[in-house]
């Protein structure tokens, strides 16, 4: 089975936010709304399988040059193809080409980052993506990394 990585286009935004609402239903990450994937549908790629959608992956820009890996999906059989793991290598690339070195993401599945050398770190090393985000998370009713919380803080430095 041959795949391809691309930019997301406008037409991709319904197909990311359903497979993002079916992993978010599930509690397995979180919920974007149609507002949010069309503000930032430019950080966001998709995977592309026998001419079908099949998997995204986006990312968020902190200052001062930290990038957040967010909304990485795939759909069920398509999943252990490696198809996650190039999302995550695009959005690095990515990440790179503008000049970033500091990379990090909040995750469920810390072994498929940690292929690419992701470490973990506490909440407190990314206190700026708490204050902003995780006080408006519905998982966050005793504080980051607590109670309901099970999201999973890596970090990646590149050398540029």
């Amino acid at each position: 089975m041959g795949y391809y990585i691309r930019p997301a286009v406008i037409k991709d935004v319904v197909k990311i936010r359903r497979l993002i609402s079916f992993y978010a239903a599930k509690n397995l990450m979180l919920p974007r709304d149609q507002n949010y994937l069309h503000k930032l549908l430019a950080n966001y790629s998709v995977a592309i399988a026998n001419g079908q959608f099949v998997g995204t992956c986006g990312f968020r820009l902190w200052q001062p040059d930290w990038l957040e890996i967010v909304s990485l999906a795939v759909k069920p059989e398509f999943q252990h193809r490696g198809i996650g793991t190039a999302l995550i290598q695009s959005v690095i690339n990515k990440g790179v080409s503008l000049g970033f070195s500091y990379f990090f993401t909040l995750t469920l599945v810390p072994e498929l980052f940690e292929k690419f050398g992701f470490k973990k770190i506490g909440f407190k090393k990314i206190a700026f993506k708490a204050q902003a985000d995780c006080r408006h998370c519905p998982k966050n009713d005793a504080g980051p990394g607590r109670g309901s919380c099970n999201e999973i803080p890596l970090e990646l430095k590149v050398c540029a």
